[in-house]
């Protein structure tokens, strides 16, 4: 039975200089979905943050005016660009969109990402 190499990904450089704001260096073999779920689960998390944060002026303070809430959340939005961007246009299109023969190497954990730190 012959060996097969894993499909690779070559992300767009926009979609790459997104990811790394938040600290995302996907491998080329990482599969954009699976990124695309990541950010998501960040960006969930951060909008727990402000709800969390929002409960916790609001049990010292009393009620809060939404027009803060909103605007934060807004703000957080647009920190995300690329959630609006489906994940397969993520990835370069054509021949060269996805390597069979390897493409570059890089290094990285089981789960697809590079460690930013």
């Amino acid at each position: 039975m012959a060996e097969t190499s894993p499909t690779r990904y070559r992300y767009r450089e926009g979609i790459l200089a997104q990811l790394s704001v938040h600290g995302i260096q996907p491998r080329g073999t990482t599969p954009p979905d699976l990124v695309y779920e990541h950010l998501k689960s960040l960006y969930c998390f951060r909008i727990r943050e402000l709800k969390l944060l929002r409960r916790e002026l609001e049990r010292e303070l009393g009620p809060q005016p939404l027009d803060t809430y909103r605007r934060q959340l807004e703000d957080l939005r647009r920190e995300y660009p690329a959630l609006v961007v489906p994940p397969h246009h993520w990835v370069e299109r054509g021949t060269d969109a996805i390597l069979d023969d390897g493409g570059e190497t890089t290094s990285g954990g089981e789960t697809g990402f590079e460690d930013s730190s």
